[in-house]
């Protein structure tokens, strides 16, 4: 059978030249997202090479979320502000212990001179470590020794510094003192100690030994 239909020849077929096609397209690379340092880094395909543009992050995260490690402590009697001692100590004065190491630990101790009569005292120590954790669990294996010098009353966990609790009641070695630990740590690289002796009731002494934590713990923040 012959095609009696005619035949439709493009110019560049009749020309001899094959026929120009408009190419498509490049299809859009996807920007490419990648952290770095911190920060986010843009990396996209200009004219074949690579342009990376790096802004900041908003959220933080690393050491500083931790906090700046402790590499110095504040002055042995500032350690517990006058307010808080007038407040659970009227009349109390700071006396000092000289011992090598005072850069890396110090146990102040407040007593009322002025007044013999008055039994109350407080003991701190401060100690900066690179371990705090550790050294806590070590702190709270001593409150059970103290625990078995009294009979506990009151104990409760602290809301101070990272992790805290305090312990307290009547003497039994003196039943006319009643006694309170508290201690507390700082994931930064900080223990602290407080021994509060009171003649009052065992309130006054958890009383006495928790403000003081939260003055010493205080001063490192």
């Amino acid at each position: 059978m012959i095609n009696d239909r005619p035949t439709t020849t493009s110019a560049g077929a009749r020309d001899g030249n094959a026929p120009s096609v408009t190419p498509a397209p490049a299809p859009r690379r996807p920007k490419t997202m990648w952290l770095v340092g911190g920060g986010i880094a843009a990396v996209l395909l200009i004219g074949g090479g690579i342009a990376v543009v790096v802004g900041n992050s908003d959220s933080s995260s690393g050491a500083g979320a931790a906090g700046k490690k402790i590499t110095e402590l504040p002055d042995q009697c500032s350690l517990i502000t006058p307010q808080t001692l007038a407040v659970i100590a009227p009349g109390a004065g700071c006396r000092t212990q000289a011992f090598a190491g005072q850069s890396i630990s110090v146990s102040p101790t407040w007593t009322v001179e002025s007044n013999r009569n008055d039994p109350t005292s407080i003991n701190v120590t401060l100690t900066r470590t690179t371990d705090p954790r550790r050294m806590y669990d070590d702190a709270k294996g001593a409150v059970g020794l103290f625990n078995s010098a009294h009979d506990i009353q009151i104990s409760n966990p602290l809301q101070i510094g990272d992790e805290a609790q305090v312990a307290g009641g009547r003497s039994h070695i003196n039943p006319a003192l009643f006694e309170a630990r508290a201690i507390g740590c700082l994931d930064n690289g900080a223990v602290a100690t407080v021994t509060f002796t009171s003649g009052t009731d065992t309130a006054t002494a958890v009383e006495g030994a928790t403000k003081s934590l939260a003055d010493t713990l205080g001063k490192l923040r």
